[in-house]
């Protein structure tokens, strides 16, 4: 919660100094919305819960207030649409006959259900040895559309654990297609005749509920008509986590509730200021991890024009 004073301290600051005449950005509103997301009943804002939900209905209310406009032919600042996630809640393998830890399995799957061994002839095997370059191997077998094992030699241990962020599920604007990639890190040096395995995993694919929050701040200089200046952040955070000194809830302050809290204070300060502006766009999307997703639902319906930049947090 410290980083709400420090927030509101830098944008006080950079607004007197530009523009002495000009209404300063509110503290009280910096300290009331990032308060607001970062509040416990908000439940650390997680992607597919009801707490996400609340936060962006909460940020459609603070456009409204501020007097910024929604997307054409919108009536309300929610831009809302259906995405796929993928979630596996049981992966299990064996390499040789000896049981893989958790942390010795990735898997990327779009099929409900997968129960593989080395003696299935359509499973491609992938091995990564010692001199091998894991992510160099890894990326590309992510996009191709072919069920794969790969099995990955012990020296790559450090590297496949950047890898586990895979078992923590995916949303796609697309049905995920009916393959999988299970990555098995092995416990002994990949060594003589190619290794048996085993794996076994199940998947839920489920369409879910996704929003963007968009408000229109119309320019004020029809010399800067051809451009729109984009201010965003996204507003989803991890939810519940395990429990740190008792507290379970991951609040988000700095991921991303201030940057969050910057789009609308900005937003507030550029429409009371008198200056000419070009037009703007102020949007808080539902999900970092997701942003192809929510970016590519941006822009199909409110593309920028040529010339336009964009401000990101």
């Amino acid at each position: 919660m410290k980083h709400f004073f420090l927030l509101a301290a830098g944008l006080l600051v950079g607004s007197q100094a530009t523009a002495q005449k000009q209404p300063a950005v509110s503290a009280a509103t910096v300290e009331r919305v990032a308060r607001t997301l970062t509040a416990d009943d908000m439940a650390g804002r997680p992607s597919a819960g009801p707490g996400n939900l609340k936060a962006g209905q909460f940020l459609a209310a603070e456009f409204k207030r501020i007097g910024l406009k929604p997307l054409p032919a919108k009536d309300n600042f929610l831009q809302e649409f259906e995405a796929y996630e993928a979630q596996t809640s049981a992966r299990t393998a064996t390499l040789n006959g000896t049981a893989l830890p958790p942390d010795n399995i990735v898997l990327s799957s779009g099929l409900p259900q997968v129960d593989w061994t080395n003696t299935d002839a359509t499973i491609r095997t992938v091995m990564v040895g010692a001199q091998d370059n894991l992510f160099q191997v890894v990326r590309p077998l992510l996009d191709l559309h072919e069920n794969t094992v790969v099995i990955v030699d012990p020296a790559h241990q450090a590297q496949f654990k950047r890898l586990l962020g895979l078992n923590k599920g995916s949303v796609k604007a697309q049905q995920p297609a009916a393959h999988a990639v299970a990555m098995l890190l092995a416990t002994a040096p990949l060594e003589g005749a190619a290794p048996t395995y085993a794996v076994t995993a199940t998947t839920t694919i489920k369409p879910v509920a996704m929003r963007n929050v968009v408000g229109i701040l119309p320019g004020r200089d029809k010399k800067l008509a051809p451009e729109m200046v984009v201010f965003s952040a996204h507003y989803d955070h991890l939810g519940i986590t395990q429990a740190v000194a008792g507290d379970s809830i991951a609040n988000g302050a700095d991921d991303d509730a201030s940057g969050t809290t910057a789009v609308v204070a900005l937003a507030e300060y550029y429409k009371k200021a008198e200056k000419e502006r070009p037009h703007a766009s102020f949007r808080s999307f539902h999900g970092r991890r997701n942003r192809w997703v929510w970016l590519a639902v941006f822009l199909s319906s409110a593309r920028p024009r040529q010339g336009g930049s964009d401000v990101q947090h």
